[in-house]
């Protein structure tokens, strides 16, 4: 879909609403905090003369506030090695750690 158009809401609190300027594949619109999001389909419903595009409620999700991305960008920059690989704590993830920690390797581990 290259031209703007309306569209019918499918489920959700936006139920059988038409909007109309749709032209990408996920609509989100703002209610009390929440982002409610939803998607483009190949559907259509027709009523009085009209046709349109039906766009099914995905769900909805909070959005991130500034502040909250300015705190997850701190944590992501924090030198802890299990930061930089994902998640995975360990000798393999940084070559000065506690070989205690090696779980690769037992015979290498200080009682």
């Amino acid at each position: 879909m290259t031209e703007s158009e309306e569209v019918i809401l499918v489920g959700g609190p936006h139920d059988g609403d038409v909007i109309d300027g749709v032209d990408r594949a996920l609509v989100e619109l703002e209610i009390d905090g929440l982002v409610h999001r939803y998607i483009r389909t190949a559907a259509t419903r027709e009523s009085g003369g009209q046709t349109w595009t039906v766009y099914n409620y995905d769900g909805s999700v909070r959005p991130v506030m500034a502040s909250d991305a300015h705190t997850k960008q701190e944590h992501q920059d924090t030198p802890d090695s299990s930061a930089r690989t994902g998640g995975v704590p360990g000798p393999a993830a940084d070559a000065d750690a506690d070989p205690s920690r090696n779980i690769a390797a037992p015979d290498q581990r200080t009682p």
